[in-house]
């Protein structure tokens, strides 16, 4: 941006001199033939020409030198960011709790949220610990962590210290929500 400023006030003042020069050269009362006075224009306009890139290259090298070490600085930044998440993505996976589907215990959804398959008696499902109905395939939900350290479903995020807590508890949750979601006879 400040190099386009700087270009385009270096064009204009060439585009000036120019002007000048033209104008010297049309006035019939200066006498702009004398080889002296033109010479000299001649040889302003050739240092503007030539000097003129020289600052802006300048001040452009100036601008970098002072921007580098910001530039590099939020560079680094995003790059450690991004190695925290995936690290403690791989915590989190590693404190995943893994159940067999069970249709009686695990009967909120029929399919997994992400791939939007139906969920097999041999598959083995991840609950979350935001909510016991918040499960998906094992291998699915693996993937969006190291993607998205949230739950999928209410973007709650998962942290290493409730999945320990909740895997203590899991067991008596699913209970609980089986128990709940089974029709009661009213005799």
């Amino acid at each position: 941006m400040i190099y386009a400023i700087i270009t385009v006030i270096h064009m204009c003042c060439c585009l000036s001199w120019l002007i000048y020069a033209l104008s010297m050269l049309s006035d019939s009362s200066v006498n702009c033939w004398q080889p002296f006075t033109f010479q000299y224009l001649n040889y302003y306009l050739l240092l503007l020409i030539a000097l003129g890139p020289a600052c802006t290259l300048g001040l452009a090298l100036v601008l970098l030198i002072i921007c580098l070490p910001c530039v590099v600085k939020e560079i680094w930044k995003i790059f450690r960011d991004e190695r925290q998440t995936r690290i403690m993505g791989e915590r989190v996976i590693q404190g995943l709790a893994k159940r067999s589907f069970n249709p009686e215990q695990f009967n909120a959804l029929s399919e997994c949220s992400i791939c939007f398959e139906e969920f097999k008696e041999t598959d083995l499902v991840t609950p979350l610990s935001c909510d016991v109905r918040h499960y998906f395939h094992n291998h699915c939900i693996e993937q969006w962590i190291k993607t998205k350290n949230e739950c999928p479903l209410c973007r709650k995020e998962i942290n290493v210290a409730d999945l320990k807590e909740f895997d203590k508890k899991l067991d008596g949750l699913l209970r609980e929500t089986a128990k709940a979601n089974t029709p009661r006879n009213n005799n």
